[in-house]
C-alpha cells in the first residue's frame, strides 16, 4: 500500500508539474506577443495625424485590457523569464503615462476631441494671468505672444536619392561635355571658346539646382513661425540649413500644385502638392511637399489659425 501510495503521490506531483510548464510556456507567448504589440507604440512621432493619434490611443486601451498575468513566471530561474516578467511590470507602469502623453497631443491638433486631454496645469496658468491682467485693468492680449513650431515634412530618403543620382548624372555629363567641346574649340577659336561657358552655365544650374532639391526632398523639414517671421530648418544628418522669410500675414497658407521635385512615390513630376505661403514681396514660399496629403491639410490649418489671430 505505502509503495503504490507513493507512486501515486510521484505521479500527481508529475501532472502539477506539467500543468505549470504548460501555463507558463502560455503565458511566455502570450507576454512575448503583448511587448511586441507595445513596442511599435513607443516610438515617437513628431508627424503623427490625428487618425493615427486615435488609433494609438486606441491600441493602448486594448493592452491595458489583455495585459498578461506573469505571476507563475516570478518563479522561474530562467534569466529570459525574469527580463520577461520586468518589462511587462515597467510597460504596465508606463501604460497610463503614454496614453496621457497621446491624448494631450490629440489636444493640440483637435480641440474638444472626446478622446483628447488639455493640459490643467497649463489652463490654470492661463487663467492666472488673465485674472492677473484683469486686476490690473490691462486689456487681454489679442495677438498671442508665442510661436508655431511644426513639423511640416518628414525625409524622403527615396525621392531624394533618385533626385540626386539624376542630378549628379546630368551634371557631371554637362561637366565632361563642356570640357571636350571647349578644348576642341579652342584650337580654333582660342580664348574665344569660353563664351561657351556661359551656355553650359545653364545646364549646370539646373544640376545642381536638382542636387540642392535632393537635399531638401531628404532632409527633415520643421518651421518656426513667430509672428511674420517664418524660420524654415532643413536638417540631413549633421547638415542643417535655415532660412528666414517675412511672410504677409494677410494672405492665408493654401495646398497648390507646383513645377519641379519628385513625387511622394520617388518619381520625378513636373507638378507637386506644397503648402504654399507668401513672403512680404509677393513670391511663394513651398512647404511640406514630401509629405502626405492629410499632413499638408494639417500644417493649413494649424498656420491659418495662428496668422488669425494675428491679425486680431
Amino acid at each position: 500500500m505505502s509503495g503504490r501510495s507513493r507512486n501515486g503521490a510521484r505521479g500527481h506531483n508529475g501532472d502539477v508539474e506539467g500543468m505549470q510548464s504548460g501555463d507558463r510556456e502560455r503565458l511566455r507567448q502570450e507576454a512575448h506577443a503583448w511587448v511586441a504589440r507595445l513596442a511599435p507604440l513607443l516610438e515617437d512621432d513628431p508627424a503623427a495625424t490625428e487618425a493615427e493619434l486615435r488609433e494609438r490611443i486606441a491600441r493602448l486601451e486594448e493592452l491595458r485590457r489583455t495585459l498578461p498575468d506573469v505571476f507563475l513566471l516570478k518563479s522561474s530561474v530562467d534569466e529570459e523569464d525574469q527580463r520577461l516578467v520586468g518589462t511587462v511590470e515597467k510597460a504596465a507602469r508606463q501604460l497610463p503615462n503614454l496614453e496621457e502623453g497621446l491624448r494631450r497631443r490629440l489636444a493640440l491638433l483637435a480641440p474638444g476631441d472626446p478622446q483628447s486631454r488639455v493640459d490643467l496645469e497649463q489652463v490654470q496658468e492661463r487663467l492666472a494671468e488673465l485674472e492677473a491682467r484683469e486686476e490690473l485693468g490691462l486689456k487681454p492680449d489679442v495677438v498671442p505672444t508665442g510661436s508655431l513650431e511644426l513639423k511640416t515634412s518628414p525625409g524622403n530618403l527615396q525621392a531624394g536619392a533618385f533626385l540626386g543620382v539624376f542630378g549628379l548624372g546630368w551634371t557631371a555629363f554637362t561637366t565632361v561635355h563642356a570640357l571636350f567641346m571647349i578644348s576642341g574649340m579652342w584650337r580654333a577659336f582660342g580664348p574665344l571658346a569660353l563664351a561657351l561657358l556661359l551656355f553650359y552655365a545653364i545646364f549646370w544650374a539646373v544640376g545642381f539646382g536638382m542636387l540642392s532639391m535632393a537635399l531638401a526632398t531628404a532632409a527633415d523639414e520643421s518651421i518656426r513661425l513667430d509672428g511674420n517671421l517664418l524660420t524654415v530648418r532643413r536638417a540631413f544628418g549633421p547638415f542643417v540649413r535655415e532660412r528666414t522669410y517675412v511672410v504677409d500675414t494677410k494672405r492665408p497658407a493654401r495646398v497648390e500644385r507646383v513645377s519641379g521635385g519628385a513625387s511622394e512615390s520617388g518619381r520625378t513630376t513636373s507638378m507637386m502638392k506644397a503648402v504654399v505661403l507668401t513672403d512680404a514681396d509677393g513670391r511663394p514660399i513651398l512647404l511640406a511637399a514630401g509629405t502626405t496629403s492629410s499632413k499638408r491639410e494639417e500644417v493649413v490649418r494649424r498656420i491659418n489659425a495662428y496668422l488669425a489671430a494675428q491679425n486680431g
